[in-house]
């Protein structure tokens, strides 16, 4: 899979290797954490109005905010490639 820290952009990419790429030797699932289901649930509940804490998004913790910004990048980029095939 795509390097998730550099894209596939880094030469100097500590978790790459300047690779461009990731490669797994057993199921990505065993790599996810419940905190991490956690975040993609409330990527949902967010498309539908519903946020995790009261009030607004900048009431919400910086850290869901960060992790929010990325699932829902990644929630995008999957509804791009199945709209083209």
């Amino acid at each position: 899979m795509k390097c998730p820290s550099c894209g596939g952009a880094s030469a100097t990419c500590k978790e790459c290797k300047g690779l461009g790429q990731i490669d797994f030797h057993r199921c990505p699932n065993t790599y996810a954490k419940p905190i991490h289901y956690d975040v993609c649930r409330a990527a949902t509940y967010v498309e539908n109005g519903i946020l995790p804490a009261s009030g607004g998004l900048s009431d919400q913790s910086p850290t869901f905010v960060e992790a929010l910004e990325i699932v829902r990048a990644e929630i995008a980029h999957y509804r791009a490639e199945a709209a083209n095939k």
